[in-house]
């Protein structure tokens, strides 16, 4: 009966350290009747793609039917500057942002009285969703005037 229970014990102890033996990067995990081993992260050398955020910017000086964009810059900062800066060679006197996104689409519809500046995760949706918005306001002849995108770029 003693030498039943050492070996039990011993074979308890051998069985639990394979079970609980998991790849690097993972840890065993258990639940009601059942374990197995959940990945924590990426295993060594196997890391997985970088992205970098680019940003996009709308400007425009409506009295003087002025517009400024940009896409694809590196930040907030730039993306506005640019667009302001686009707009003052359009003709702007007093160009202001409309909208400034990262990682999206934008787009500009102009209807007979107003403007809609829309932001959407594809181009599509975006000149959709303005378009919309320009009916949904009672305005006429909504149109795209102008869109792009600032997508995420993928650097690795």
């Amino acid at each position: 009966m003693k030498y039943t229970l050492v070996a039990i014990f011993m074979c308890t102890g051998l069985f639990s350290g394979l079970a609980s033996a998991c790849p690097p990067g993972s840890v065993l995990q258990k639940g009601n009747g059942w374990e197995g081993c959940v990945q924590t992260s990426a295993a060594p050398g196997q890391s997985g793609p970088n992205w970098k955020t680019q940003w996009g910017a709308i400007a425009t000086d409506g009295a003087n039917a002025a517009l400024g964009t940009s896409t694809e810059a590196d930040s907030r900062k730039v993306a506005e500057k640019t667009a302001l800066k686009q707009c003052k060679q359009d003709g702007g006197i007093n160009c202001k942002i409309k909208l400034a996104y990262h990682d999206q689409c934008a787009s500009l519809i102009s209807g007979d009285r107003l403007f809609f500046v829309q932001s959407a995760g594809t181009l599509d949706q975006s000149v959709s969703d303005g378009i919309d918005r320009c009916r949904s306001a009672g305005d006429t002849n909504c149109t795209e005037h102008y869109s792009g995108c600032s997508l995420p770029k993928r650097v690795r």
